[in-house]
């Protein structure tokens, strides 16, 4: 008998499945190119709103591209199951208001530590307690992500499965895959 829910995957990352927001960012900045082109009767201005433009645009793609190459990757450790896991109960649970509407939240599974704020809204689980988050203290779980020593950064969470405890205090392992 299964005991354990799968409630969060990256696989259900769907940051990138959408690209309406880039594509009206992109026609909306042509068309203000176009309107301050025709517009502008200096030369040197134009020049330098073409730089702009393009400077802005290549910024814009380089990021949109390096986004969706980091959430690849986080999918691609993901499935090839080259992340490691943590099996236990949620302790030290902590939730930091640092700005108005911005969160850090922190805890442990057996010494295993996690922190994910809010605002980072690609690169594994992120929602934090006071947004529908949930985590929280005691409860058991089972949670596979990719290691910070790995990144350099901080454990990314790419998958939790919440599971209930049987009457002895034991935790049946068996998982969906």
């Amino acid at each position: 008998m299964n005991n354990c829910r799968l409630v969060y995957s990256i696989l259900d990352d769907s940051s990138f499945n959408s690209l309406g927001v880039p594509l009206i960012l992109f026609f909306s900045s042509t068309i203000a190119l176009i309107v301050f082109f025709s517009s502008q009767k200096n030369i040197l201005l134009r020049i330098i709103g073409v730089i702009f433009y393009v400077y802005v645009i290549y910024g814009f793609i380089h990021g949109m591209a390096e986004s969706y190459l980091y959430i690849s990757n986080l999918k691609d450790i993901y499935n090839s199951k080259k992340y490691k896991k943590v099996i236990g109960t949620i302790s030290d649970y902590k939730e930091r208001k640092v700005k108005d509407g911005y969160f850090i939240d922190t805890f442990k599974v057996n010494d295993v530590l996690f922190e994910f704020t809010n605002i980072d809204k690609t690169g594994g689980y992120n929602r934090v307690k006071s947004s529908d988050g949930i985590l929280d203290n005691n409860k058991t779980v089972i949670i596979k992500y990719l290691d910070k020593n790995t990144n350099n950064k901080r454990n990314i969470i790419l998958g939790i499965e919440i599971c209930k405890k049987l009457k002895k205090g034991l935790v049946n392992f068996k998982t969906k895959k």
